[in-house]
């Protein structure tokens, strides 16, 4: 009878904890982040070695290319989710600005997005990418972040008249 009731809960804790997943291996020498394997809204942020998992803004999937969350565009690493509707992905063309040729190694530059307070973009190499605030904030150009609505001052924000 004990070595059944051993057996129960050793079959327990394992059903419990669950099996632990197979983390990557990250570099102690630097922090970086690392696709997951299966799936394209996570990715892993290595830190001093170890492996966190984290999951993209909703929307975004994980892009390996710039190692950050960005729109998604087919996923490459991972199984992508089923599209079941045509997606329009913001035209960067539409940022109001300039990029530098090069980038910075003392500042990013991030510039307003024509007709829209939720999207802004962010410039590297000389290429504008689309990013979106997260929900309810707006880019506010003067703080180079996203903001509340007030403080971010968008010329674009509907007014509505009571």
């Amino acid at each position: 009878m004990k070595k059944y009731c051993v057996v129960i809960v050793a079959v327990l804790a394992v059903v419990v904890t669950g099996l632990p997943e197979n983390l990557p291996e990250c570099p102690t020498s630097r922090n970086i982040r690392i696709p997951h394997p299966t799936n394209c809204t996570l990715y892993y942020a290595c830190q001093n070695g170890e492996a966190n998992i984290r999951i993209c803004p909703e929307g975004l999937h994980f892009d390996n290319a710039i190692r950050m969350c960005n729109w998604p565009k087919g996923c490459i690493s991972g199984t992508p989710r089923p599209n079941t509707q045509p997606t329009t992905l913001p035209d960067p063309r539409l940022c109001m600005g300039e990029c530098p040729e090069f980038d910075s190694q003392w500042e990013t530059i991030h510039l307003p997005y024509w007709n829209n307070c939720s999207l802004f973009c962010k410039c590297s190499n000389g290429k504008k990418f689309v990013f979106k605030c997260k929900k309810d904030l707006h880019f506010d150009q003067r703080l180079s972040v996203c903001n509340w609505p007030i403080p971010a001052k968008c010329p674009w924000r509907t007014k509505f008249i009571k």
